[in-house]
């Protein structure tokens, strides 16, 4: 299998690069690999302190590479005792991110990648090509941590290629669930989905209930 991908894609100021950040050093923290990607559309400052890319860089990730119209930047993290990388020629092809265990990609929102999709509060979610296999909602500098637990069980679902990635959001609030909670929940929607006519492998569901006040769990 290949390295595995996966979006943050949403509007400016939503929150993208600190979500990357946070699921970068939690990742790494677990022994993973993380290289980080970002498409900067109007062009970029590689040596700006506090840049997309420096803070990629800094949170841990293997390799951090960000794309602009006329140039492409890519930093590698240095072990103790490495020799320093050659950078003279920044200027490669995306495939060279190799040597992970995932890719974080920010932007490339009309790609075909599954993507983790935030949003403010105050905002309708972006429209971006599917699938989005998580919706969050910002509401501050930092992602609170059952945001970045959805987070992660996404990313590690896709690592782990075989368990459908499930996202429970009661009231607006992403739910965190252990693994066996997961499971019960996909192989229960996933088999009543199989039963209703229409419904040919799909690739995302989306159920909602809405609970009438005085109900049980309203």
């Amino acid at each position: 299998m290949g390295t595995v991908v996966c979006g943050i894609v949403g509007d400016s100021q939503a929150g993208k690069t600190r979500l990357a950040e946070q699921l970068t050093a939690a990742l790494t923290a677990r022994g993973l690999r993380v290289g980080y990607l970002k498409h900067a559309a109007h062009g970029l400052d590689p040596d700006r302190p506090g840049s997309d890319s420096a803070r990629g860089h800094a949170a841990g990730a293997h390799l951090t590479r960000v794309v602009a119209p006329e140039q492409i930047v890519q930093r590698r993290g240095q072990a103790p005792g490495e020799p320093p990388l050659d950078t003279s020629h920044l200027d490669v092809e995306v495939a060279a991110l190799t040597g992970c265990d995932l890719v974080l990609v920010e932007g490339y929102s009309r790609a075909e990648h599954p993507k983790i999709r935030v949003r403010r509060a105050e905002h309708p979610p972006r429209e971006v090509a599917d699938p989005v296999v998580l919706d969050l909602v910002s509401r501050g500098p930092d992602w609170a941590q059952p945001d970045v637990d959805a987070a992660m069980g996404v990313v590690l679902g896709l690592l782990d290629g075989q368990e459908p990635v499930v996202t429970v959001i009661a009231d607006g609030e992403v739910v965190a669930m252990h693994r066996f909670a997961s499971q019960v929940v996909a192989g229960t929607v996933l088999g009543l989905a199989s039963a209703l006519k229409g419904v040919d492998e799909p690739r995302t569901l989306t159920v909602t209930v809405h609970v009438p006040r005085g109900a049980p769990g309203g």
